[in-house]
């Protein structure tokens, strides 16, 4: 693998160390990966991307930071970041963390972790800035009501974007607009239970397992119904009987959630579908004609 000369100058002029070695990481669909060493500075973990929207890793950056900041769960340290402002190639670098197979107890202990991150808490919801929900925008305009939040700011952006692509054609549309007020009805069932804070994109590749227990990493923070982050990490096969059972224990949730669930992860469909295509269309079309 071979790095932009540009990148190599500028992560030497902001490490203070030239670029020893470099070992390619695989299994990103969006960035490139490597972990580098500056010699006697260490090994740090590198994303960069040469074609990254404006402000993507300080989104990122920023969310790591917001999450490290509730001293709840584990995340990376930012080292170092450049955008588009600082940078003809747009990278991240983090602390490299040690990786190791989780045991039941560490996902007993992460569910407990999740539900404790659950009751960081705002006045609305939405977040300061916005961010990026894998390489699409994730507008984040605060609003005191969960459902219009959700809808507007999470369907309704999503399908904007798919009506350019061409998928949300006049079939979804009309089905989006008849289900408006159940969506928003049905979501603020919970709407008392007020915003916290959520990773936002929390699937299993985005849980990374250290001898110390679970990490997170790759975040869409903002503050939500918790529900939100659970809906999500059972999307792509989840974290276990034990773990979701451990939430509970620890945080149970309302009656009503496997309808919301439906609506929740519609909005990760329609994401899948504006990046990827495919049968993503076809599920989240699913999931809007039976909620």
């Amino acid at each position: 693998m071979t790095l932009p000369p540009s990148l190599l100058e500028q992560l030497s002029r902001d490490l203070g160390s030239p670029v020893k070695m470099m070992h390619s990481m695989s299994g990103g669909c969006i960035n490139n990966a490597a972990i580098m060493s500056l010699g006697s500075s260490g090994y740090y973990f590198l994303k960069w991307n040469t074609h990254a929207p404006k402000g993507f890793f300080a989104a990122e950056a920023f969310g790591l930071s917001k999450l490290e900041q509730t001293e709840v769960i584990k995340v990376p340290k930012v080292i170092t970041y450049a955008d588009n402002d600082k940078s003809e190639v747009d990278y991240l670098v983090l602390e490299l963390l040690s990786s190791s197979d989780p045991s039941v107890e560490d996902l007993e202990k992460f569910a407990q972790q999740l539900a404790m991150l659950h009751k960081v808490i705002s006045d609305e919801y939405g977040l300061e800035r916005n961010n990026f929900i894998g390489s699409l925008p994730q507008e984040n305009t605060e609003m005191s009501n969960w459902g219009e939040f959700f809808f507007n700011q999470r369907l309704v952006k999503q399908a904007q974007l798919g009506s350019v692509s061409g998928w949300f054609d006049y079939n979804f549309e009309r089905l989006f607009a008849v289900k408006q007020q159940v969506i928003i009805d049905l979501l603020n069932e919970v709407n008392d239970e007020g915003p916290t804070l959520l990773h936002g994109d929390l699937w299993s590749g985005n849980v990374y397992w250290t001898k110390e227990g679970a990490a997170l990493i790759d975040p869409a923070v903002y503050f939500g119904n918790r529900e939100a982050d659970i809906a999500f990490s059972e999307m792509f096969g989840g974290f276990g009987r034990r773990f979701y059972q451990a939430y509970q224990d620890a945080y149970p949730l309302r009656s009503g959630y496997p309808k919301r669930k439906i609506i929740l992860n519609l909005y990760h469909q329609m994401t899948h579908a504006n990046m990827f295509g495919g049968s993503y269309v076809s599920e989240a079309y699913s999931s809007l004609t039976r909620i």
